[in-house]
């Protein structure tokens, strides 16, 4: 029997770093599906169990109440499944008990490190030699969310570091944490560094000491000062962006409308029209995977495709959704910042599964999240929260595993750890 245990548990070990790789290079396509179709199979063959299963069920339980709702509306099956998969695991691999010990996540953990420290030298001398902004980029490619993924898998692992972790010394942690954080800025994601700074603002008014309240008064402004030093252009078009997305939303509510009204805030806009008009709509949604979330967008043949899988578009998203974004505005300059994207993991679980399964979605991931709370830094925590939150209302997160793989980790070794605790009293 415990030679049974030892066995799978080498086949997860090898299996997480297999899944490393695919995440954190440039085949991170391979993991769109893989990843999320690994958590699953994990979840099953797995017998660590921690409490959570219920709520989980629950939440599919629900799904299959409501999903003859999505079927009247049409079968969009192909939609449904992608969406499911990639919504569903992520829930799963939260409220998941850890597969792996303690000892070899850390192993795990300073494997994934070290690779992002090599992608990140490779990204300087790329950044050094080309000197614009989608240079730095290293060997993790283009896929997905681009430099933007690459951006907060730099920003997940720096807070990791800069608080006790037992990969490294404190020494070398603190300095590769700071090394991801430049690695964070040349990625020259504007939507996130405005997360990041809110969420240090988060943890400086809710957790920190003094003396770490003044260190976040000085670094953020140093932050900013240090993009606009690097790269005066793009700090100028985020401002500019900031300051067009509150004029247009103030000129909304005074019933005037902006041609140039950032994509996204277009998008939400329309979403709440809908839900006003619509009960069953914001009830229950449209169906996964046909509005606005990553799914509909790798189905719709155009912006991205799967292409094993045909061509699966609903009349909703067509309408309102795809005009916003797609190859066409794409080939046009200054047409693809963060605010003309109409993404969102929380619109998108509004709009496609609606209010009630939003609620159940958010109530099964706060339970397994709170469950760290005595397992986890409160610093980290707490950014966590806010980082990864803001993330989730304002980007397709969810649905990008390849992303969050380097969070998922975290978060089990975290866990692990009160489980050998446990294990070792017992």
């Amino acid at each position: 029997m415990i030679s049974m245990l030892v066995e799978k548990e080498k086949v997860f070990f090898y299996s997480y770093m297999f899944m490393a790789v695919l995440a954190l290079t440039f085949l991170n396509k391979l993991a769109v599906l893989l990843l999320p179709l690994f958590y699953i199979v994990t979840y099953i063959v797995s017998s660590n169990r921690n409490g959570y299963e219920k709520s989980v069920a629950l939440f599919f339980t629900l799904m299959i109440f409501i999903s003859p709702v999505w079927v009247y509306e049409g079968g969009y099956w192909l939609n449904w499944f992608v969406s499911i998969v990639l919504f569903g695991s992520f829930l799963i691999v939260m409220s998941q008990a850890p597969v792996i010990p303690e000892e070899k996540l850390i192993r795990i953990l300073r494997f994934c490190i070290a690779l992002m420290m090599v992608n990140g030298v490779v990204g300087v001398i790329q950044y050094g030699l080309y000197r614009y902004d989608d240079a730095f980029i290293g060997f993790y490619g283009r896929a997905g969310l681009q430099g933007h993924g690459l951006a907060i898998i730099y920003a997940v692992f720096s807070a990791f570091l800069m608080y006790d972790n037992p990969c490294f010394s404190r020494k070398v942690s603190v300095s590769v944490a700071l090394f991801f954080l430049l690695c964070f800025l040349l990625c020259f994601y504007g939507s996130g560094l405005a997360y990041l700074t809110l969420s240090l603002c988060g943890v400086g008014a809710i957790k920190a000491s003094l003396k770490q309240k003044i260190i976040i008064v000085l670094l953020v402004p140093l932050v900013i000062v240090l993009v606009g030093a690097i790269s005066p252009k793009t700090l100028a078009y985020n401002l500019n962006i900031v300051f067009l997305f509150a004029d247009s939303l103030s000129g909304y509510f005074e019933g005037f409308i902006f041609s140039d009204m950032p994509r996204r805030l277009v998008f939400i806009l329309e979403y709440f029209n809908l839900a006003v008009n619509d009960f069953t709509f914001f009830i229950f949604g449209n169906g996964p995977g046909t509005l606005n979330s990553r799914t509909s967008f790798l189905l719709n043949g155009d912006y991205s495709s799967l292409s094993i899988l045909p061509i699966s578009i609903h009349p909703l998203a067509a309408e309102y959704v795809f005009p916003l974004w797609g190859t066409d505005i794409l080939s046009q300059g200054y047409s693809d910042g963060s605010m003309n994207q109409p993404f969102s993991s929380f619109f998108a679980l509004l709009g496609e599964y609606g209010a009630i399964l939003t609620i159940a979605y958010f109530w099964v991931l706060w339970r397994a999240f709170m469950e760290l709370k005595t397992k986890i830094p409160e610093e980290v925590r707490v950014f966590y929260l806010f980082f990864i939150g803001l993330l989730f209302m304002f980007e397709n997160i969810i649905e990008y595993p390849e992303v969050l793989f380097s969070f998922v980790l975290i978060v089990q070794y975290h866990k692990s750890i009160d489980v050998n605790k446990a294990a070792s009293e017992s």
